[in-house]
């Protein structure tokens, strides 16, 4: 199984997911009997699972509150969520999405000042939704705005 973006993650089969469950798994055991984890496993990694990116994608779902950073036109630089109003998640969108990159940093401060300090656009999922509707598909990486659509609707 072959996860190259973030996308690929929503749209996994049942199977597909029980068996990122027990790669998870057997992360897991690794850690916990090999006490060289980076030399003894060097191509893995091992710090990273699954499960974790699965819980970062329910947060983003929940999220009211959305950042927007504008570009040229109606195309969008930059998106974030943010989560009960201290946890950021911030993507550019002309940047695949990685499993990796699923994650949320926290806000040191209130999240609209935050908000209108380093975006353009302050708004909720249905704005968010509706800026991205307008976007050009053709000026980002493939099932990109499809991705972040899907967590917004």
């Amino acid at each position: 199984m072959n996860i190259q973006d973030a996308y690929s993650l929503v749209n996994m089969t049942i199977e597909q997911r029980k068996k990122l469950e027990l790669i998870d798994m057997g992360k897991s055991i690794l850690l916990k009997f090999s006490g060289k984890k980076k030399e003894t496993f060097p191509d893995h990694n091992l710090s990273s699972f699954y499960g974790d990116r699965y819980a970062a994608l329910a947060k983003l779902k929940k999220c009211g509150l959305v950042y927007i950073s504008k570009v040229v036109g109606n195309n969008i630089y930059k998106i974030g969520f943010v989560h009960e109003g201290n946890e950021a998640s911030v993507y550019e969108l002309n940047h695949i999405v990685r499993p990796s990159d699923l994650m949320f940093y926290k806000i040191g401060m209130n999240a609209i000042q935050y908000g209108q300090r380093h975006f353009s656009w302050v708004t909720d999922r249905r704005g968010a939704l509706d800026l991205l509707d307008k976007c050009d598909e053709d000026e980002y990486p493939a099932n990109q705005l499809a991705f972040f659509k899907h967590l917004l609707n």
